[in-house]
C-alpha cells in the first residue's frame, strides 16, 4: 500500500508550534503522534496568550508612568514659575510642592519596575507542559 503524504498545511503547522515551542520553552521531543502535535499547539497558544498579557500589562504601566511623568513635569513647572515670580515666600510655599511631587514620580517609577518585572517572571515561568 503506498504511503499517504501528509497534508503541507499540517506539516508547517507543526513546524510552526515546534519553532514557537523551542523559542519559548526550550527544545521539543519528537512529535510521534497526533497528540503531542495538539499538546504543543495548546501550549503554544496558552503561551501567546500569557505573553500578550504580560504585553498589555506592562504597556499599561508605560502609559500610567508617562502620564504621572507629564503631571508632575507640568506641577513642577507651574511651581517653579511662581517661585520665580513671588520670591522668598512662595519658594517656602513651593517648596514642599516639588518635593511630594519629586516623591509620587519616584513611586511611580517603582511601580513600573515592579509591574514589568512581575510580568516579565510570569511569561519566563510559564510551565512548559
Amino acid at each position: 500500500m503506498p504511503r499517504r503524504r501528509k497534508p503541507r498545511v499540517l506539516v508547517l503547522a507543526r513546524a510552526q508550534v515546534r519553532e514557537t515551542r523551542h523559542a519559548v520553552i526550550g527544545p521539543a521531543e519528537p512529535i510521534t503522534n497526533e497528540t503531542s502535535v495538539v499538546r504543543q499547539a495548546a501550549t503554544g497558544a496558552a503561551f501567546m496568550a500569557v505573553a500578550q498579557s504580560a504585553a498589555l500589562t506592562a504597556e499599561t504601566a508605560s502609559a500610567y508612568l508617562r502620564n504621572i511623568t507629564m503631571l508632575s513635569q507640568a506641577t513642577i513647572a507651574v511651581a517653579m514659575a511662581n517661585m520665580l515670580k513671588y520670591p522668598p515666600v512662595s519658594v517656602k510655599q513651593y517648596q514642599p510642592v516639588v518635593e511630594e511631587v519629586a516623591k509620587v514620580l519616584s513611586s511611580a517609577v517603582t511601580s513600573y519596575t515592579e509591574i514589568s518585572t512581575a510580568a516579565a517572571k510570569v511569561v519566563r515561568e510559564f510551565p512548559s507542559s
